[in-house]
This record gives C-alpha cells, sequence and structure tokens, in this order.
C-alpha cells in the first residue's frame, strides 16, 4: 500500500558507500543547521559542534549491538564532535541502518541536530550543576521526538524523496513508529517485560526484523 500510494514519487538509492554516506550525512547536517536558523525555527549556537558518522571501529563492533552506536562526548569534550558509528550500506542490514543508509535526514534531527546530542552539548553547559545531567531518558526521548517531528513540520525534509525503510513511518499514525520505539525500552527497564516480546509490537506494525525491532 506504501508503495502504491508513493508510485511517483522517485525511491531513495542506498548510497554507494560508507565514504558516500559519510559525506552526504556531514552535508545534510549543515543544511539542517542552517535550516532551523535561516526559518528562525530554532537558534543553533555558533560554537555547537557537528553530528558526524564515522566507520565502526572494532573494539565498538565487538559490543554486540546490544545498544545505539553514538558517541554523544561529555561534559569535559564540549570542543568534540559527535560520533555515531556506522556500518556500510547494505541490504542486509537492521531497520535504521537501512534507513540512514539511503536519507540519514530522520536521524539527524532525532539523535543530532536539535535532539539528543543538542540536548545533551546544552545541558552540560548549563550554570546550575544539577541541571547538567538527564537521570531519565523519558524527558530525553521525549524531547528528541517533538523537535524532530516539530522541525519535519517545518518542511526540513520538504525534498525528501520516498524511502521504503522508513515506511512504517507513514502508514502508521504520525510518530508511531516512535511511540513503538519508546514502548519496548520503557518495558525493558521498568522490568514489566523480557526484551524479545517487549520489542514485538515493532515487529508486527514496522515490519522490523527481531534484531531492529
Amino acid at each position: 500500500m506504501e508503495r502504491h500510494r508513493n508510485r511517483e514519487i522517485r525511491e531513495l538509492k542506498m548510497f554507494a558507500s560508507l565514504d558516500d554516506q559519510i559525506k552526504r550525512t556531514g552535508g545534510m547536517e549543515a543544511e539542517i543547521r542552517h535550516f532551523l536558523v535561516e526559518q528562525e525555527i530554532l537558534s543553533v549556537p555558533d560554537d555547537f559542534p557537528h553530528y558526524t558518522i564515522r566507520p565502526i571501529p572494532a573494539y565498538v563492533a565487538d559490543l554486540g549491538g546490544f545498544a545505539e552506536f553514538d558517541d554523544f562526548t561529555g561534559p569535559v569534550r564540549l570542543d568534540q564532535n559527535c560520533v555515531r558509528w556506522a556500518p556500510p550500506p547494505s541490504d542486509t542490514l537492521g531497520y535504521f541502518a537501512k534507513a540512514n543508509a539511503r536519507d540519514p535526514r530522520p536521524d539527524i534531527l532525532h539523535e543530532g541536530v536539535p535532539g539528543h546530542y543538542m540536548q545533551l552539548w546544552l545541558g552540560w553547559r548549563n550554570e546550575d550543576t544539577i541541571r547538567r545531567h538527564y537521570y531519565d531518558s523519558g524527558a530525553n526521548e521525549g524531547l528528541a521526538f517533538y523537535v524532530s517531528a516539530r522541525s519535519q513540520r517545518c518542511r526540513v525534509l520538504a525534498k525528501i524523496c520516498f524511502n521504503p525503510s522508513l515506511s512504517c513511518m507513514s502508514i502508521s499514525p504520525p510518530g508511531m513508529g516512535e511511540v513503538l520505539r519508546v514502548i519496548p525500552r520503557s518495558r525493558k527497564h521498568t522490568c514489566l517485560c523480557p526484551l524479545s516480546p517487549a520489542g514485538r509490537p515493532n515487529q508486527v506494525h514496522c515490519f522490523r526484523a527481531p534484531t531492529s525491532a
């Protein structure tokens, strides 16, 4: 149904290589920052570093992918760029990695600018020490979901082509993909449900593989 609805829209091609993805992601991140400021949607500090992607180093790959491969820096590394380690583009990748291999902008909005990385970076600069850290991921995830959704409503992604890897965001109610991603995390952290059953809604409603649900 989703492919039929978007049959007249050019389908996004996967990046030819990881080097190509790294270069294009850097350019898109800069475009998003410029758009937010130019359209007076959100100010971005001049000294705010960049959200970048890099090849996955061996010592990170050995962790087995149990969490997001992000290095958001920290309170004593405020001048360093954020790094998201990414695998080479491939049709065998999980949900998010495959979507980013076609168009990383939704990920940049949620994880980078103005999402998690920018939230954390601004928080670490707060004059009030107790407000420099998030002690519950609910607020952090809620803010990232809000700013990415609002940014898209402001037509940050107006020129986007059809991305089949992100189709669940369209065939479900707005934001359902993100909502379904938060549910298993909440169940897991509150011990209400084992990890595997907790991720089942993503498999059913977003057609994700068990490894990325």
